[in-house]
């Protein structure tokens, strides 16, 4: 069985990635390809549940705000603006504090890190807000 051969090979230079065989003409080993035949363990006593979606977030309506609030950021992070791989649309008032859900006007593109900060300052504010149990 011959191995295929590539320019680099013909120019005299091993080019790992197609060769099916060792130098000796062997085949190679599969070991680097077997699975774990044991899966890893998991003792903790309170497991968490499985993460979903919010439903919400999986509307047509939903999706065609999130389009249009990333286009009118020009696919930008509109706090920062680096343009990563991956955007998210974040309400400027949130939705649970009462924000309007689709209006493209209370959308912002954010990347992850910045959505993490705004997210952040916004439930330290919500629980400042909250009344502590020990004055009730």
């Amino acid at each position: 069985m011959t191995s295929p051969t590539t320019i680099a090979d013909r120019a005299g230079v091993a080019h790992r990635m197609t060769r099916k065989t060792s130098r000796l003409g062997e085949p190679k080993s599969r070991f680097g390809t077997l699975k774990p035949r044991l899966e890893a363990a998991d003792f903790r006593t309170v497991k968490p549940p499985p993460k979903r979606a919010d439903p919400e977030l999986l509307t047509p309506e939903h999706r065609a705000w999130r389009a249009t609030v990333l286009k009118n950021a020009g696919y930008r992070c509109e706090t920062c603006g680096v343009k990563p791989p991956m955007l998210i649309a974040d309400h400027v008032i949130e939705r649970r504090d009462g924000g309007a859900r689709y209006d493209p006007l209370n959308g912002k593109a954010a990347c992850p890190s910045c959505h993490s900060l705004k997210t952040a300052q916004e439930r330290a504010k919500r629980l400042a807000a909250r009344p502590s149990p020990s004055s009730a």
